[in-house]
């Protein structure tokens, strides 16, 4: 088990990047480099400038908007409070934000087995592109060695930290989706002062996103799974495995492992669940 606060964690900011620039970092946890499950998992602040142009990926993306506007293409917007799923294969953008705005952001290799890569290899792979050639809005323009003249800043990332050629997984989603947690039900279970609410269970590999509340003094051990485990401490106070929470403490658990959760205070998180696929 890791717990992670983020008032604990360093703001960064965004060097060597494949998109344009506007946005610092809060790195909260990371998975396994070169495992199909590796994560990151990440507070993203933007100042108003972040530009993306309409784009897709090769792994899964959840987003939580903290505060302000996220832009997602030029009609939709994130409000704070809205959750975001972004599978594999489904297109999205441009992005161009309007306004200073912080997004909780998780990426983590999906059901395609694509892995994901890890911010190591992804730093080294754009600076070393950069001797090749410039990335602009999004783009990078190549002016020598081979490979395509043009190509969206990801893709040729990818494909040169891999050796491989980048293949999009089917689309499976029309559009990304988003959830208003705050309009789903709460359902009392089996434990005493915990209540939880199911958002989603997306594709084959079953991720699961849920919300848990955990009244004042209620203690809560999730029964071990085959999956990585994430929590994101929305509201109140306690322990985990003997560790203080408090608002925007995350909690990671991984295949086997168990937390237990002490609530002092009422507290409200999101979860989320994502299967090995090894």
């Amino acid at each position: 088990m890791r717990a992670v606060r983020i008032e604990d964690v360093e703001w960064t900011a965004m060097e060597n990047s494949h998109r344009n620039g506007g946005l610092e970092f809060k790195t909260i946890l990371t998975g396994v480099e070169d495992t199909p499950e590796n994560y990151w998992l990440t507070l993203a602040k933007g100042d108003g400038h972040f530009f993306s142009p309409r784009h897709r990926h090769n792994f899964d993306q959840i987003r939580m908007c903290i505060a302000g506007r996220t832009s997602i293409d030029p009609k939709k917007f994130m409000e704070p409070g809205e959750i975001g799923y972004f599978p594999e294969g489904t297109p999205y953008g441009p992005q161009q934000d309007e306004g200073e705005n912080i997004t909780l952001v998780l990426q983590f290799g999906a059901a395609s087995r694509s892995g994901f890569l890890s911010r190591r290899q992804l730093r080294e792979a754009v600076a070393e592109l950069q001797t090749m050639g410039e990335f602009k809005a999004g783009v990078f323009h190549r002016m020598g060695g081979a490979g395509r003249k043009n190509q969206d800043g990801f893709e040729a990332v990818w494909e040169h930290a891999t050796g491989r050629k980048l293949e999009y997984p089917a689309q499976r989603f029309e559009s990304p989706i988003f959830m208003h947690p705050d309009n789903f039900p709460w359902r009392r279970t089996e434990t005493p002062g915990l209540r939880r609410k199911t958002l989603g269970v997306f594709t084959e590999r079953e991720t699961k996103l849920e919300g848990i509340e955990l009244e004042a003094g209620a203690k809560w051990c999730p029964l071990p799974e085959n999956a990585i485990g994430l929590l994101f401490v929305l509201s109140g106070t306690g322990t985990v495995d003997s560790e203080e929470y408090r608002p925007q403490t995350c909690v990671e658990t991984t295949a086997g492992e168990q937390a237990a959760y002490h609530a002092t205070t009422n507290t409200e998180a999101i979860r989320i669940v994502i299967p090995m696929l090894g």
